[in-house]
């Protein structure tokens, strides 16, 4: 460490970083590996993994070497650690129920619930870099601990700076990212660590990419094997894979995080796979399942760790409608919910390949994975009894997540007195509350009157909950 004093100013030269200190006592970075700091960038505990003081505010950030402030002399701890936050719901693995009992994620919506007044009482308005089609997630890119990224359908990518409220832009550094079609409830994205560190895995019409980020340079640069992306990519003992469109042929992609390998699937029919959602793991039984409306793309681990695929069709006459959520988990397996297409008779069939066990029901089912929903009725089981003299209520209720252990939902509310597929079928807009709610309790709303009410996406980052709306491409924050 080096120290030049500089009249009024000092200059410190710790490691691969040069920083100043004014007459005020307030420290600045200047460089950092040689490399001049852009104005821009002012989240320096992300970048380099600076230091705050919890006491005093003569400097905003200080040098990751210090153990005390040199202002106070308060203790300097480092930073906490957080969870990425990947889509669509958060890395659970497809499913939309958040198990784990005392997440940070939990005690906040805990805290929130507890505030007097609505959700529309508390609410920040930001602003988002595009107006709609966005993609956001937190991740450890290029950094120390996470940030949050927004990704637009069109290919670009921006970093949120939590000092300024402002969106800067990433540039490719040889390739750019190319564009995204899939649906906001199946656009999800996986996370690898690897030697070189984290890399983030992406499929879109370009095919499956591989992607990592320099913040102080503002850039990214990928690996990518092209075609055109099917489903999201589906992580699964330490590789991640993704089902492609090449030439007419469907590939399954596979990665590591960085270099991408492919083989054709033979036995696979490219038209066959429609609306597939993001992939379910089933790490028990080493399977991912890419669940769409024709059927279900199964994949699963050999003895020899090798991929085995399969298509598996629906019954004839049977449709499946996966944005109303993932399939049902219970002891016996996994229930996905079929809708037959000229009776709308409905039943939940079992996924082991043989499709052969149903349970019928009356009635179509939102569902977290772990919880159903029929109207404004909650059901442990999505083919349970219940009194429908006691629900009466015409509504749409869609759960985007469950909090298990807090018996906590995010979702929405629309009243609606046809089926559940008019409602999907009908853009609108649709009056809707937004809400935050505990099961057969209490709720906070937020009141909108939006198109596409379901084309939205709740996270929890920098300890606070935020809301993006895709059709008006309104950001909300809670804190």
């Amino acid at each position: 460490m080096d120290i030049i004093d500089a009249g009024d100013a000092c200059e410190w030269h710790l490691e691969d970083q040069f920083w100043t200190q004014d007459g005020q006592g307030a420290f600045q970075l200047r460089s950092h590996r040689g490399v001049p700091l852009p104005e821009a960038l002012g989240d320096l505990d992300f970048l380099i993994a600076t230091r705050r003081c919890p006491r005093c505010r003569v400097s905003a950030f200080l040098p990751a070497a210090f153990r005390h402030c040199p202002h106070c002399g308060a203790p300097l701890g480092a930073p906490g650690e957080t969870q990425p936050w990947l889509p669509p719901y958060g890395q659970t693995g497809g499913w939309r129920c958040h198990e784990r009992a005392g997440s940070p994620a939990g005690a906040l919506l805990e805290r929130l619930l507890a505030r007097p007044g609505s959700l529309d009482d508390h609410r920040q308005v930001l602003k988002a870099p595009r107006k709609g089609g966005l993609l956001y997630f937190a991740a450890p890119l290029g950094g120390h601990g996470n940030a949050l990224f927004a990704l637009s359908r069109a290919g670009e990518l921006f970093l949120w700076q939590r000092s300024s409220e402002q969106w800067l832009s990433l540039v490719a550094e040889q390739q750019p990212l190319g564009g995204f079609d899939l649906e906001l409830w199946a656009w999800g994205l996986a996370l690898l660590d690897t030697a070189a560190g984290p890399r983030l895995l992406l499929a879109g019409t370009e095919g499956a990419t591989s992607l990592c980020v320099d913040p102080l340079q503002l850039s990214y640069r990928l690996q990518r094997c092209s075609g055109r992306a099917l489903g999201a990519p589906g992580e699964l003992e330490g590789r991640v894979y993704v089902p492609l469109l090449q030439d007419g042929r469907v590939l399954l992609a596979d990665s590591a995080g960085e270099a991408w390998s492919s083989r054709a699937l033979e036995d696979i029919d490219a038209p066959a796979l429609q609306k597939l959602s993001a992939p379910i793991l089933n790490a028990a039984d080493r399977q991912l399942l890419w669940v769409g409306s024709q059927g279900y793309l199964e994949l699963r681990l050999d003895d020899g760790a090798q991929a085995q695929v399969r298509w598996h069709a629906w019954p004839q006459g049977w449709q499946a409608y996966p944005e109303f959520g993932p399939p049902f988990r219970d002891g016996e397996g996994f229930w996905q919910q079929l809708i037959e297409t000229e009776r709308q008779a409905m039943c939940y069939v079992k996924l082991d390949g043989r499709l052969q066990e149903r349970r019928l029901l009356q009635g179509t089912r939102m569902g977290t994975g772990h919880l159903s929903i029929q109207s404004d009725a909650l059901l442990q089981r999505p083919w349970d009894e219940y009194d429908r003299n006691l629900h009466t209520q015409k509504q749409v209720f869609y759960p985007f997540m469950e909090f298990a252990a807090e018996r906590l939902l995010l979702g929405l509310r629309v009243d609606h007195r046809s089926s559940v597929q008019k409602f999907f079928a009908n853009p609108g807009p649709h009056p809707t509350d937004y809400c935050l709610e505990r099961i057969d309790g209490e709720r906070r709303s937020l009141h909108l009157s939006v198109e596409r009410p379901w084309d939205a996406q709740w996270l929890v980052f920098d300890d606070a909950l935020w809301l993006a709306i895709d059709s008006n491409g309104a950001l909300y924050r809670w804190s």
